[in-house]
């Protein structure tokens, strides 16, 4: 499968890097980033050890691709969809945390899939990630019940050594995504402490508060 990674950082690269053990694969990010993965390779070490020469870009317009697989931040949506329209793809996937897929659905003509992903990834320096932790990927329809382009994206992503659950309740899991997401990212970046260090320290019933407040919005809608 030709895969096209929007938004090569951290997660982007881990993920990117072990697809392209198996798969075409195209970084876009940033230099140096970039540029050292075009002249040297890119190193993923830690949990996962492995050294693969992706093609590497810092312009993601006019391409195309089977997959396009959008890793940015989220305040960066916009700006990939409007890449991502200026190019042909036949499936784009969110990795992203927060609600994005919409905002891809309304930009973009191809089938948008949502998914998570579990992988603890950590940029080191330019050409080199660590993949601090093996998770999962998680992908699936934006609504519930089976998608053919989510079964072919899964077994792309199987085939590549990379944990990988092809799901029919996308709904639920993106609110369960975005619960972790609002009780852990925002107050440990907050207090400045690990994960672990948050939930059991002072600001575990914010972090807890904060999730379960997902929770009735979730059931809210």
């Amino acid at each position: 499968m030709e895969v096209l990674v929007y938004g090569a950082g951290a997660l982007g690269s881990l993920v990117g890097g072990l697809l392209a053990r198996t798969h075409e694969v195209t970084l876009v990010g940033r230099d140096p980033h970039m540029r050292r993965v075009r002249e040297d390779g890119l190193r993923i070490d830690g949990e996962v050890d492995a050294r693969v020469h992706p093609r590497a870009l810092t312009d993601g317009t006019h391409r195309s691709a089977d997959l396009a697989v959008v890793t940015t931040k989220a305040y960066d949506t916009d700006a990939a969809a409007r890449a991502l329209a200026i190019g042909e793809y036949e499936a784009v996937c969110s990795l992203q945390n927060g609600f994005t897929e919409e905002r891809l659905v309304a930009a973009l003509d191809p089938t948008v899939l949502a998914g998570t992903a579990s992988y603890g990834a950590r940029f080191a320096e330019p050409g080199r990630v660590t993949c601090t932790g093996v998770g999962e990927v998680v992908v699936g329809a934006l609504s519930d019940g089976s998608d053919p382009l989510a079964e072919r994206v899964g077994s792309a992503f199987d085939e590549a050594g990379i944990e990988t659950t092809v799901a029919a309740d996308m709904p639920r899991r993106r609110y369960e995504k975005l619960a972790v997401n609002a009780g852990i990212n925002g107050p440990s970046a907050l207090a400045r402490l690990t994960n672990g260090g948050t939930l059991d320290g002072p600001g575990g019933e914010a972090a807890r508060e904060a999730a379960r407040e997902v929770v009735r919005v979730a059931r809210a809608g």
